[in-house]
């Protein structure tokens, strides 16, 4: 939150309290899974977002892309926080979601180990509620 400040005839301009909240973007790394089935979705999330590129079918492309309604354009996004026994103890919902960001893939011929694959995405949102489990 960044604090307003009022002009005042005063040499001290007076400060106020903010309007608005500005959050960061959720960001976390996961595992991509061996058929990249769950970064594909997020890739293909990402350019359903995306203007429609050819004219002639902007139609078909604007049903493919958004369907009947905006819940594909948003989603809400559940982050269960786990205690030191892996028992889920609070809930943060965050609301409407959409990714904004996703991580590369590394690929490499020279490495002899099999390495999980991780990638990161940021998603931009419009708030959040916390609760306890």
């Amino acid at each position: 939150m960044e604090v307003l400040k009022q002009p005042s005839p005063f040499a001290t301009p007076i400060a106020r309290t903010p309007n608005s909240v500005n959050y960061d973007n959720l960001e976390f790394s996961f595992l991509v899974s061996e058929d990249f089935k769950n970064w594909l979705e997020i890739h293909n999330w990402m350019h359903k977002l995306l203007p429609i590129r050819q004219f002639e079918n902007q139609y078909k492309e604007n049903y493919d892309r958004l369907g009947d309604s905006k819940e594909i354009r948003f989603q809400n996004a559940s982050l269960i926080l786990m205690n030191s026994v892996s028992q889920g103890f609070m809930e943060v919902v965050f609301t409407n979601c959409f990714p904004i960001s996703l991580g590369g893939i590394d690929f490499s011929s020279t490495v002899t180990d099999s390495n999980p694959v991780v990638s990161t995405v940021q998603f931009a949102y419009s708030g959040y509620t916390i609760s306890t489990i």
